[in-house]
């Protein structure tokens, strides 16, 4: 597992949210799920010392629920 540092960015603002662990580092532009809450990895930064895992910059797209309708909703005909 692969411990990272989750920090929100919203309005040129960084948010810490908390530590989590992934199997497999997040890449830039994926998607990842964290309590129903959907963010965007705009950013990895790794650091030089083995002793803290990388950085992940996040931006909130919102809710599953909301973004599942939303896509629904642009792909309708």
């Amino acid at each position: 597992m692969i411990e990272v540092s989750l920090i929100k960015i919203a309005k040129g603002v960084q948010e810490p949210l908390y530590a989590h662990e992934f199997e497999t580092l997040p890449r830039i532009g994926e998607w990842i799920n964290l309590d129903g809450q959907i963010f965007e990895v705009a950013m990895v930064i790794h650091h030089p010392s083995d002793q803290s895992g990388p950085d992940l910059y996040l931006k909130h797209l919102g809710s599953d629920v909301d973004l599942i309708d939303r896509l629904i909703r642009e792909n309708v005909v």
